[in-house]
């Protein structure tokens, strides 16, 4: 077993991409998330690894210039999606829930931006207890699934 570096690698945004709510076209909607999309691959292939994480721990932070702008959680993952897409083959191996844990959040800031972070994690099987997903909403809390089943 190699040892993996603990750092985050993190690659960072100005502007947010397109959100479900806003009713557009496929194309259209594509065409506006293309400039992210490329700025995410292209970052995530200057980190320099030799091959994708086998298991990673994503946090995508969206920061807005004011409290009115903030988002739902639920339209934030669906807006960090495609970002996540574009770091599959290059710095995790794929999406599924055994290969990545996603954070979505999101922090007031000087201007609109969004910052991926790339963590190595852990296998669930070298933790010594099954894993839960937690419930993450907006950063505030976090429900741990294995916690609240002994209350």
């Amino acid at each position: 077993m190699k040892a993996i570096n603990a750092r985050a690698t993190a690659v960072a945004v100005s502007g947010h991409p397109p959100g479900v709510n806003q009713r557009l076209h496929w194309q259209a909607r594509r065409r506006l998330y293309r400039p992210f999309v490329d700025a995410v691959g292209w970052q995530a292939k200057a980190f320099g690894l030799t091959q994708p994480l086998e298991r990673a721990r994503v946090v995508v932070t969206f920061s807005h210039r004011s409290r009115r702008y903030v988002g739902d959680v639920d339209n934030l993952y669906a807006r960090a999606k495609p970002l996540v897409d574009a770091l599959k083959g290059i710095a995790i191996v794929d999406d599924s829930p055994a290969h990545l844990e996603l954070d979505v959040r999101q922090e007031l800031g000087r201007e609109r931006s969004v910052r991926v972070e790339v963590w190595p994690a852990q296998a669930p099987s070298a933790l010594g207890r099954r894993q839960e997903p937690a419930c993450r909403a907006g950063g505030d809390h976090v429900v741990d699934a294995a916690a609240t089943s002994s209350m």
